[in-house]
């Protein structure tokens, strides 16, 4: 969790798979001040302290059949099991282990009305967004920092380099799409003002 005291008050809570990485980086440019409080992607909210002087609380939020797809790829070792076997696995066994950074964002969008959800589809418009209305006013608006690697080559959790060669939606099938709309369920309701349970229109949206 990062905090800024300010001016400007706020917090921002690092929601897995959705971009968060990339947003700390950049919220810590522009608010050199901000201070990690909580480890990253705690569900809980900030001290007493923080949670009565910052009225903006921020969080990033992802469509959940893109997200699954990529706990799935960032979770698993490459070509050791299939996605539909995975959400198999996790019905069967629980956001457990390693699995559990992919439970849904509901264990983090359900901590309190966040005042900012920023998308990973928009995850540049919505971050400007949101911190030229904390700022109160517009400034020139760079690129972000996308966080992708480590040691200089990106690997997932398991230690692998993933190949994206594929669209996300190329993973899914019918026992697939059932699978996550169940699993995932909590965040489908949650999030309905801005993804939907129609594949073709979250296929739509990360086109765009």
């Amino acid at each position: 969790m990062l905090c800024n005291e300010g001016p400007p008050s706020w917090w921002y809570m690092e929601s897995p798979r959705t971009g968060s990485s990339t947003v700390e980086r950049a919220l810590r440019r522009v608010f050199p001040r901000a201070v990690a409080v909580y480890a990253k992607h705690w569900p809980i909210l900030p001290p007493e302290k923080i949670l009565k002087s910052s009225p903006a609380s921020i969080i990033t939020v992802r469509n959940p059949y893109s997200r699954a797809v990529s706990c799935w790829n960032f979770f698993t070792v490459p070509g050791s099991i299939s996605f539909v076997d995975w959400l198999k696995s996790v019905k069967d066994n629980g956001f457990v282990g390693g699995n559990i950074e992919a439970r849904p964002q509901a264990f983090w969008l359900q901590l309190t009305n966040w005042s900012d959800q920023l998308r990973q589809e928009r995850l540049a418009e919505d971050f400007w967004a949101t911190v030229n209305r904390l700022r109160g006013f517009s400034a020139e608006q760079t690129s972000l920092p996308v966080c992708n690697d480590t040691g200089g080559r990106w690997v997932n959790r398991k230690g692998h380099k993933t190949t994206k060669t594929d669209p996300w939606w190329s993973a899914y099938c019918y026992h697939s799409l059932s699978l996550v709309r169940e699993l995932y369920d909590t965040d489908f309701e949650l999030l309905a003002h801005f993804y939907g349970e129609d594949l073709d229109s979250a296929i739509s949206t990360s086109e765009g």
